[in-house]
């Protein structure tokens, strides 16, 4: 089956249109984004399959959603919105989805070293490298071979 022919099959049963150009616009990202972990998803649209990360996409019409990959997005320009609900320029919508993925990512950092630092409560090292990366996402080289060696252990 055809790249074109599975998007169609999977996007046309959940939009009022009938034919794909005028399905895409009634579809915009909804800021949802969903980390698998590991390369191991498929995307909802055109099933390609080892994804890690999907976007969230919603039918303005149907509100039917499906989680698909950042190339599907960028290839069909449906709409992305920012966190405010505004609509990104096209051709910003690349940097807004990448900076969706550093978001989680640094989000994820963060949870990591509070968990390590919460098993180690009076590690005044420990708990430095957590409030510069609170602070400013990064830590120095020597805390990071620190965070590093905690995060082995834990």
């Amino acid at each position: 089956m055809s790249y074109i022919t599975r998007v169609a099959k999977n996007i046309l049963p959940l939009s009022v249109a009938q034919s794909l150009p005028a399905a895409f616009i009634e579809w915009e990202s909804d800021n949802t984004l969903v980390d698998r972990g590991w390369r191991c998803g498929v995307c909802e649209l055109c099933e390609q399959e080892d994804l890690r990360w999907h976007y969230g996409i919603q039918n303005r019409q149907t509100e039917h959603r499906l989680l698909i990959g950042s190339k599907c997005i960028l290839r069909f320009s449906i709409t992305v919105r920012d966190e405010h609900g505004r609509r990104i320029a096209p051709e910003r919508a690349e940097a807004h989805l990448s900076g969706m993925v550093r978001r989680m990512k640094r989000e994820d950092c963060r949870r990591a070293l509070q968990a390590v630092a919460a098993t180690n409560p009076g590690n005044a090292a420990l708990n430095g490298a957590v409030e510069r990366y609170k602070d400013r996402a990064s830590l120095t080289p020597r805390q990071a071979v620190f965070a590093f060696v905690c995060l082995a252990a834990y």
